[in-house]
This record gives structure tokens, C-alpha cells and sequence, in this order.
């Protein structure tokens, strides 16, 4: 079996996709042109590669102040069954008596050692010595960088703890005991959790759909430690554009026992598919929050332009032991959060204007939707990761609403215009809209996306009232969206019809003298007009034999 893309090229294809298709499709190279728009050309409903506000801003942090990485590890075997394993655990981690250990911070820290072990486990509801079962603790290990003064470590690991499974923050509390190590290069703290809630016996769950997440054990790692003084970023891999899958612990372990370097497994056809797509993801993060901050702070921009460019080429950005930074995290995270706060105000202006639309007359609708839909088509390079705002881009054009654009004093276009118009707007009478309205959605050459799919809603309102008026029953929409879709075929028709007689008008227009220095014969422009009028007696002679 040959392999699949790799994931610099799998990010490649997709930064060569429309603005608005999710970074998913994207990545998968499908056919943009053909995608199921839905009714009206909205979007279609899909699993997107959606980044959540928390780790926007971490990552955007991370951007501007590429300090070392938060560590934080759940050991996936460290926890203990009974109190047997509780007491061999307390033993270890306090080196036999050599490290002290202490209790949680509402229990005022005090020290213990192994052998306050039976009481902690009673303490804790743990079944017998003998009895196994799930693990009834969850061990974490949080380190820091080289060089960190261990006493601010050891205030940092301990506020980590108490911010996550002291205060209720997370809807339970949960008792746990600490450990600080320095025997490596790293300082780091080891905190063992009883996994049963003190207030409502909730047990500790860590996943990504859980209240606590893994994310969120590194974002509280990042604040504590800036408390302290200890600059580092919460950012994730992909966001970074480190793309290979990581090294398992037990493949470390593995490695060690054979004396070679460890081999983190290759990518699937899917985990490199989800992965380019997340990498893409922030890179349209990081250029949307460049373009917001461009003219307040060009220097920065650039920095964040790079980043989204780095990412694109498919490589990463500064590692942890590269990194080096002029902001502290605290900086970086509040120019995070202004960028996101200039962003949201955006959203929130559209949110408005869409509601104020909705409460203008019918018949002013369509102007305003076209002017809201101007700002849609500006912001939307501010903000690229939300993407029902970028259909409104120009290069996003909707396949309904083309209609012809001829300039004023061209007699001949003027006229094949004006019979296309006409017929539309028959068409648009027969199909209970109206006149002015439909000329002025086909007024353009193209709309976009974003704005097709408010002139559809429009329709559907201006048929709804039109039957009301006759007291005619509402129909069904089903019935309404098939009558549209019925229109627009038609009305397409009529305008590429039309379309095709403009070339031929100006074809005929460059036809060669047929003597030297005669000017071109109009007899086929007049062939041309001739035609078209006599469509237009045709079609109103049909009309009037309805």
C-alpha cells in the first residue's frame, strides 16, 4: 500500500481552499466548487477543526512570548488501587523518608510520610489492603524549566494543585498529597489525587470533553507559574506546527530497557488528515489576529504573519529549548485578549445589524443586506477562522444572482440587457416576487456566498407575504425552496443566453473591414438587435395566449 500525503503537503493543499471550507475539507482536497451549499448556498453542516476561545488565546500567547512549554503528565499507571498501593506509592515518592510530603492546601499543608498512609486511605474511602479495582488515585507530574528556583517551583506546583482540586472551581473538590522532586534537571512536583469528590463524591475525570481537560491542566500551569515568575506558554504541538506524532511513554520505557532511541509511531491517512487540518486551523488564527492588529501595531503583525507563513511551509515554530522572548507571559496573554475582545466586537456589530435587517420593511431589506454584506466582505480577513463570515469574500461567488453588466451608452448591450431583465422579472411575477426586488439582486455581475444566502431568505419572506396577501394558505417549505430552486434554473438560463449574445455583439464588433479603410458593416449588430426584439414579441405573444 502506498502511503498517503505527508503532512506538510497534506497542509499545503489546504491553504490553496477557499477561505470559507472548514480546514478539514480542506486538507482532504475536495471539490470546493461542488460543495453541497444546502438551501439558498449556505454552508453545508459538517464536522469542522473548530479551536476554542482558551486555547486561541494560548496559542495566539504563545506566538508572542514563545517562552518553554508547560509539562504536565497524568502517569497513566501511577495510580493506586488500595492501601497497600497507596503506601508503596508514598513511600517512593518520599524516597524513603528523605522527601517530605504534604497534604492539600485545605488540610493548611502539613507534612506526612508513609506512614500516615492507613489514615489517608480511610480517609479517602479505599477499599481494603487486599482489594484491587480502578485506580482510586490519579498521579499528575508537573515540571518546569532548567534552571527555575526550585522554591518558586515548588509555590507553583502547589498553587497548580490547589487552583484545580482545592476550591470547587471545577464543581467538586478532591483531596490530594505533594511531592517535590529536584533530582533532575527539572524541577518538578508530583500531586496524587484521590479520585472520589469531597463534596458530592464526583470522581476526577481528565479528558477532552471533560469539566477538566488536558489543556486546562497546562493553562493553569502557565498562570500559576507567572505568579512566581516563571515564564512559559500553554500552547499545544499542532499549534505550533509540531506535527509528528509523540513518543508514548511506554515506547521511552521500551527504548531504555534496549539501549536504542526511542521511534514515535508514523502517522495514519486520518491522524495526519486531522492533524494538517488543526495546523491549518491556526495558522488562519494567526493571520486573521495580524490583520486586527495591523494598523495599531504593524511590528507585531509581521511576527504573527511569519508564524501563519511557518506553519503553511509546514514547519514549527521555535521549540522550548530555543525559545526567548521580550514579553512575559502575562503580556503576551493580554495582547492575546485584545486582539480576541477586537475580534468579538466585530461579531458582535453583525450580530446587531442582522437583528435591526430583520425588523425593516420587506422592501428595504435587500438594499441593506447588500451594504451589510460590503462590511461582512472587510472583516472578514480579520477574523479567518469564523467562516460563515468568509462567504462573504468576493473570490466566494454564489452560482445565483449573475446578472449582466453593460456600460450605459452601448445601445446594442443595452438592449440584449434590457430583454433579459424582462424575462427574469416575468419569470419572478409567475414566481410570486418581486419585480424590483429581483432586478436588484441581479443588478451585479456576481454576489457572494454570504450574500446569496440572505437574498434566498429574502425570497422565501417575499413569497411567504405575497400568497398571505392573496389569503392563500402558507406553504410547505419544501414546496417554496423547490419553486426557488425552479427560478433560479430558469433565470441562470436566461442570463448565460444573454451572455452568449454580448460575445457574439462583440465578436461581431471585431469582424475586419471588409475593404481597407471601410469602417466594420453594422449589418450584424442589426442582425443581432433584430433577433432580440423579435424574442421579445415571441414572449409576449406567449404571455398574452396564457
Amino acid at each position: 500500500m502506498s502511503e498517503g500525503p505527508s503532512v506538510p503537503a497534506l497542509i499545503r493543499r489546504g491553504a490553496q481552499a477557499p477561505a470559507h471550507v472548514d480546514p478539514l475539507d480542506a486538507v482532504m482536497g475536495e471539490d470546493w466548487a461542488a460543495l453541497d451549499l444546502g438551501r439558498g448556498g449556505a454552508a453545508r453542516a459538517q464536522p469542522s477543526t473548530r479551536i476554542g476561545a482558551r486555547r486561541k488565546r494560548a496559542a495566539l500567547g504563545g506566538v508572542l512570548a514563545p517562552n518553554p512549554q508547560s509539562l504536565v503528565k497524568l502517569i497513566g499507571s501511577g495510580g493506586a488501587k488500595n492501601g497497600r498501593g497507596l503506601k508503596a506509592q508514598m513511600t517512593y515518592l518520599s524516597r524513603q523518608g528523605a522527601v517530605p510530603l504534604r497534604s492539600s492546601e485545605s488540610t493548611f499543608g502539613v507534612e506526612l510520610g508513609a506512614g500516615d498512609a492507613a489514615a489517608l486511605a480511610e480517609a479517602w474511602g479505599f477499599p481494603g489492603a487486599e482489594r484491587g479495582g480502578a485506580d482510586r488515585t490519579s498521579h499528575f507530574v508537573v515540571s518546569f524549566p532548567r534552571d527555575t528556583d526550585p522554591e518558586a517551583a515548588e509555590r507553583a506546583g502547589r498553587a497548580w494543585a490547589a487552583e484545580l482540586f482545592d476550591g470547587g472551581a471545577h464543581g467538586e473538590r478532591w483531596d490530594y498529597y505533594t511531592a517535590f522532586h529536584t533530582d533532575t534537571d527539572y524541577p518538578h512536583i508530583h500531586v496524587v489525587v484521590s479520585r472520589r469528590g469531597l463534596d458530592e463524591g464526583r470522581w476526577l475525570k481528565i479528558s477532552s470533553r471533560s469539566e477538566i481537560t488536558f489543556d486546562r491542566l497546562r493553562e493553569v500551569q502557565v498562570e500559576v507559574a507567572a505568579r512566581e515568575g516563571i515564564a512559559l506558554s500553554g500552547t499545544s504541538r499542532l499549534s505550533r506546527g509540531v506535527h509528528e506524532r509523540p513518543v508514548p511513554d511506554a515506547e521511552y520505557r521500551r527504548a531504555q530497557r534496549e539501549g536504542r532511541a526511542p521511534v514515535a509511531p508514523a502517522h495514519s491517512a486520518a491522524s495526519a488528515r486531522h492533524a494538517a487540518a488543526e495546523v491549518l486551523a491556526h495558522a488562519r488564527i494567526y493571520e486573521g489576529a495580524a490583520a486586527a492588529i495591523r494598523d495599531a501595531d504593524p511590528e507585531i503583525a509581521r511576527a504573527i504573519e511569519h508564524a501563519a507563513a511557518t506553519l503553511i511551509e509546514g514547519r514549527a515554530l521555535l521549540t522550548e529549548t530555543s525559545a526567548t522572548s521580550e514579553r512575559t507571559t502575562e503580556e503576551a496573554l493580554a495582547m492575546a485578549r485584545s486582539i480576541e475582545d477586537k475580534q468579538e466586537q466585530v461579531q458582535r456589530n453583525f450580530r446587531t445589524l442582522d437583528a435591526r435587517l430583520g425588523e425593516l420593511p420587506l422592501e428595504r431589506r435587500g438594499e441593506i443586506a447588500r451594504r451589510i454584506a460590503g462590511l461582512k466582505a472587510e472583516a472578514a480577513p480579520l477574523i479567518r477562522d469564523d467562516l460563515a463570515l468568509q462567504t462573504y469574500r468576493a473570490e466566494t461567488p454564489h452560482p445565483d444572482y449573475r446578472g449582466l453588466e453593460v456600460a450605459a451608452g452601448d445601445a446594442g448591450a443595452v438592449a440584449i440587457k434590457a430583454e433579459a431583465d424582462r424575462a427574469v422579472a416575468d419569470l419572478a411575477r409567475r414566481h410570486d416576487l418581486g419585480l424590483e426586488t429581483t432586478s436588484a439582486r441581479h443588478a451585479a455581475g456576481a454576489v457572494s456566498l454570504g450574500l446569496g444566502r440572505d437574498y434566498r431568505a429574502l425570497e422565501l419572506a417575499e413569497r411567504a407575504a405575497s400568497r398571505a396577501a392573496r389569503g392563500e394558505v402558507p406553504e410547505a417549505p419544501e414546496r417554496a425552496e423547490a419553486e426557488l430552486d425552479a427560478f433560479h434554473r430558469a433565470a441562470r438560463t436566461i442570463y448565460r443566453e444573454a451572455a452568449e449574445r454580448l460575445r457574439m455583439l462583440e465578436r461581431a464588433r471585431e469582424e475586419p473591414a471588409r475593404e481597407q479603410g471601410e469602417a466594420p458593416a453594422p449589418t450584424r449588430e442589426a442582425e443581432i438587435r433584430d433577433a432580440a426584439a423579435r424574442r421579445a414579441r415571441d414572449r409576449d405573444d406567449d404571455e398574452r395566449g396564457r
